[in-house]
């Protein structure tokens, strides 16, 4: 009974002690999001404000105010965001994610969209098992964020030499 309580008394003390601790060690939110170059923040139909390359903002935003006149206004709308997936345009506000809940779990309204993102000049995720999300440009590895084993393999490889002789038979 009175180790029970000893440590009951342990706990009540201690408690306050660890919270403090983690405190001193979270940061702080940065005032201002973060956003990487050559992207700008631009309002979207629904009321929302994105960043995504200043390249390709007008085709997302004529996208989304498409939608809501279809009556599909999208609820949340992610582009920009560092360190995605391997390869990903989210790094550089190239692709953007519509009411995507998971990858390939999206509204219903996104599964049937494909000739109207396509109008856009825009490719859809569904082709790739990844309905919900959209791109601007096709293709993995578009704002140079790749460092795969294969890259750096090749990238340690030498040029092969072609004498004239291998040059005549072309």
């Amino acid at each position: 009974m009175k180790r029970t309580i000893l440590i009951a008394i342990m706990i009540i003390l201690a408690t306050p002690l660890i919270a403090n601790a983690r405190a001193r060690h979270h940061r702080p939110a940065p005032s201002t999001p973060t956003i990487c170059a050559g992207c700008e923040i631009v309002p979207i139909a629904n009321g929302q404000k994105i960043v995504c390359d200043s390249r390709f903002c007008s085709k997302f935003q004529a996208l989304i105010a498409d939608l809501c006149s279809r009556h599909h206004c999208p609820r949340d709308v992610k582009c920009f965001a560092r360190g995605h997936r391997y390869g990903s345009n989210h790094d550089g506000g190239g692709a953007c994610d519509i009411d995507q809940r998971a990858r390939n779990r999206t509204a219903g309204f996104m599964y049937h969209s494909t000739s109207l993102i396509v109008s856009h000049g825009l490719h859809d995720g569904c082709s790739f098992r990844d309905c919900g999300h959209v791109e601007a440009i096709s293709g993995l590895c578009n704002y140079g964020q790749c460092r795969t084993r294969t890259a750096r393999r090749y990238a340690k490889e030498k040029p092969v030499k072609v004498t004239m002789s291998q040059q005549a038979t072309w």
